[in-house]
């Protein structure tokens, strides 16, 4: 219970201390999973099994980095990230122009393409799973100097962002039309609930969670994985695992 005798050194509430500690039971495990990893078929099959019961959808691209959170041994959560640097992004088969085009007249700002990443392959199977690898995944993606996350989400799943406080910026409406023929098809129902493409400021996202005492709270706890966590993403290369979390 390393984690939570932490929290209370750091005088947390006894409220926010539950919350905390049902948060993190059981134990979470954090890892990145990436094209040459030895579990990437196992995590690849739990986003395609995921995918396949809610949309009857049979998916075969996935990010190359797969943020994985396991509780006693079992995936119950995962994102996918893709720097915009590295390759093509999905997302920009919906777009007119490049992301950080698009992204930076949405704005009004310059943006450059090595401050955008992708985000995708967002699945969880666990009550708070999905909360818990947010998190992690806000401070990860800030940790590597990443300004901006896009995605393309369901309605489902922007009420989730934005219940958390969270501002989003609209680019545009995901159509399948802009798909080849095979990749809407392997969608299945996902399109009927007409997805769009948004964008957050990663350094926006971290501050408006950060003013919850539980988000910071749990940010605090996950920071030394999260360190660990940063070189792999911006590498890409694997490292000795040190996958636990130990609260």
């Amino acid at each position: 219970m390393v984690a939570i005798n932490a929290c209370v050194q750091d005088g947390v509430s006894p409220r926010t201390l539950k919350r905390v500690s049902r948060l993190l039971s059981p134990c979470p495990e954090f890892d990145l999973c990436l094209p040459r990893s030895t579990d990437r078929l196992d995590v690849t099959n739990y986003i395609a099994g995921q995918f396949r019961r809610a949309h009857q959808a049979e998916i075969h691209d996935f990010m190359p980095a797969l943020l994985t959170m396991r509780c006693q041994a079992h995936i119950t959560a995962v994102a996918g990230i893709r720097p915009a640097a590295q390759s093509r992004l999905f997302l920009e088969n919906y777009l007119d122009t490049t992301v950080e085009t698009k992204l930076g007249k949405r704005v009004g700002e310059p943006v450059t393409r090595e401050g955008i990443v992708e985000l995708g392959n967002l699945v969880s199977t666990e009550g708070g799973a999905s909360q818990l690898l947010f998190l992690l995944l806000t401070g990860l993606l800030h940790s590597a100097g990443f300004s901006w996350a896009t995605f393309t989400a369901t309605l489902q799943v922007r009420k989730g962002v934005e219940r958390l406080g969270l501002k989003l910026h609209t680019l545009c409406p995901a159509d399948p039309a802009r798909l080849e023929g095979s990749q809407q098809s392997d969608w299945g129902s996902y399109y009927d609930s007409k997805p769009m493409v948004y964008a957050s400021s990663v350094k926006a996202a971290l501050s408006r969670l950060t003013r919850s005492r539980l988000h910071a709270a749990l940010l605090g706890l996950l920071q030394q994985r999260i360190q660990v966590l940063t070189p792999l993403l911006q590498t890409g290369q694997p490292l000795v695992s040190t996958r636990a979390f130990t609260a």
